[in-house]
C-alpha cells in the first residue's frame, strides 16, 4: 500500500490535539486511507474551510 502524504516538515506549526467520538473518528481515519492524505492533512483543511466560511458570516449584535 502506498504511503500517505506528509508534510515535509513541522517548522511554523503548533502541536494540539482534540477529543472525536468514535464514529467521527473512523471516518476520519477511513478518508485518510481513501485519499492518501494524512488526518491531520484533512483536519488542517477542513478547519481552513470552517474557520473562512466563518469569517464572513455577519455577526449578530456587533458594534453600532
Amino acid at each position: 500500500m502506498p504511503k500517505r502524504i506528509r508534510a515535509a516538515s513541522s517548522e511554523g506549526y503548533v502541536r494540539t490535539s482534540a477529543a472525536l467520538p468514535e464514529a467521527l473518528h473512523r471516518r476520519l481515519m477511513h478518508a485518510s486511507i481513501e485519499t492518501r492524505l494524512v488526518a491531520t492533512e484533512i483536519v488542517r483543511r477542513a478547519l481552513t474551510e470552517w474557520l473562512d466560511r466563518h469569517a464572513k458570516k455577519p455577526r449578530k449584535g456587533g458594534a453600532k
